[in-house]
Order: structure tokens, then sequence, then C-alpha cells
């Protein structure tokens, strides 16, 4: 079992996926997407704060939900918002 983690986003994993199905990993019984978050406030000493989370391939449009999931999600930098979506993350910096 390997949990691949990318940070707000599934790119890796979806990577992994088809390393598997293209044989590169056939010793890995179950791969399963980890996506990661930084929140804020900060704790009380200035470090940051990751949330993860852990999601079931268990349902076959899971890749799916999670990019609907991830565009409904949106970040505030210099009033301008920015989605969970690759663009918009590049375009983040």
């Amino acid at each position: 079992m390997l949990g691949i983690t990318d940070y707000m986003s599934i790119a890796n994993y979806r990577r992994m996926l088809q390393f598997k199905a293209d044989g590169r990993r056939a010793n890995i019984s179950m791969i399963f997407p980890n996506v990661e978050f930084r929140i804020t406030p900060k704790t009380r000493d200035g470090r940051a704060i990751n949330i993860h989370v852990l999601i079931s391939p268990d349902d076959p449009n899971h890749e799916n939900e999670i990019d609907n999931a991830l565009g409904r999600l949106s970040i505030e930098f210099n009033d301008r918002a920015y989605s969970c979506q690759h663009a918009q993350l590049i375009a983040l910096g």
C-alpha cells in the first residue's frame, strides 16, 4: 500500500497510476491519493499547519470528484482568488 502526496493536487498520484498500469509498480497492492494543504493561522511559534486528506480510490470516479472538489477551493493572495486547479496554482506561483 502506498499513499502519493501532492500539494493541493493529485498530479503525482496520476503519474504513479500510469506507472502501475505500465507494469512498473506491480509489487504495490494499493495506491491512494494524499492531498496536502497548508492552512493559517500558523501555530504560536510561527510554524505552518499541514493537513493531509487521504482519499479512498474505491470509487472509479474518484479522480474526477477530487478535481471537482479542488476546483471549488480557493486561495486569496494580493486581492486575487486562485482555485486549486493546475493552471491557477501555476499562476499563483
